[in-house]
């Protein structure tokens, strides 16, 4: 492995612990700071230790600073942050020192999960998991890990069975929870482009409007979804030579995707003579 650079919060100051937890993929960089007290937002000042993640992305070889995410319920002593875990365009932040139920003093922990969007681009929370039972210091959120439909989480102060029943004499004796997505099939409203009537040879961008679920990605083919394979992901550029037709698809696990799922567009090409005007007409 050869160093490429150091990361610093940009906002840094003392004891944040910026740098505690760390992932990578899809070329953004989450970084835990459980011990941040220092947020932007005036009314959230002086929330001690409640910690915040500094999200990165890979832009044409350097790590840039793209947001500061603190959670939707942020208190003192929380320990956000405390582990990370990114897969595709979902993070999971861990904060298990957060009080999960109101009212209690608990430090049972929380994850809270949130959702990238390109377009905007910004990382939006969209969940807090909690455990099914409060339990006093579980540290539920201390540990992290995700791949594309699980989440496993760690809480390794737990102090009861799988039933939730306790433990007699086993005192942290620790667990770990697993979440699953529910299947959903993807959704594929149409296929966009950028450009009408082409002239020949002139590169045109190719959108899908659709929502993944549970699929992992987007194939495109040619002339069909029988067709050859021509890339994956929600864009596509072509330069057709002639009128062709594309089309695209969900694919899941070893490449599987439902038959009902595939829509094409069309991309007419004019035709790419030229003629010169003059007053004498056409030649």
């Amino acid at each position: 492995w050869a160093f490429e650079e150091k990361l610093l919060a940009p906002d840094k100051a003392t004891q944040d612990n910026f740098g505690a937890s760390v992932d990578i993929n899809q070329g953004h960089a989450a970084i835990g700071a459980p011990l941040e007290d220092n947020p932007e937002l005036d009314e959230l000042a002086g929330v001690n230790d409640a910690g915040s993640v500094y999200m990165f992305k890979n832009t044409y070889g350097d790590f840039l600073f793209e947001q500061k995410i603190v959670s939707s319920d942020r208190n003192p002593i929380d320990d956000f942050g405390c582990d990370v875990a990114l897969n595709n365009y979902s993070l999971a932040v861990g904060a298990d020192l957060q009080d999960a139920y109101i009212g209690a003093d608990t430090n049972t922990g929380a994850v809270f999960i949130f959702k990238y969007d390109p377009l905007v681009p910004i990382w939006n929370e969209v969940e807090i998991i909690r455990p099914t039972v409060e339990e006093r210091m579980a540290q539920f959120g201390n540990s992290l890990a995700m791949d594309n439909m699980h989440l496993a989480v760690g809480a390794y102060r737990n102090t009861t069975d799988e039933h939730d029943d306790p433990l007699e004499g086993l005192n942290s004796a620790g667990a770990a929870y697993i979440y699953g997505i529910p299947e959903a099939d993807p959704v594929l409203d149409e296929i966009d482009s950028d450009q009408v009537g082409l002239c020949l040879g002139v590169p045109i961008a190719l959108t899908i409007d659709g929502v993944l679920n549970s699929a992992y990605d987007w194939q495109w083919h040619l002339g069909s979804c029988e067709g050859p394979i021509m890339g994956t992901g929600e864009e596509l550029i072509v330069e057709p030579t002639e009128t062709t037709t594309y089309c695209a698809r969900a694919i899941g696990c070893f490449d599987y995707a439902p038959t009902t799922d595939c829509k094409c567009i069309e991309v007419e090409v004019n035709d790419g003579s030229w003629h010169q005007q003059t007053t004498a007409g056409l030649y």
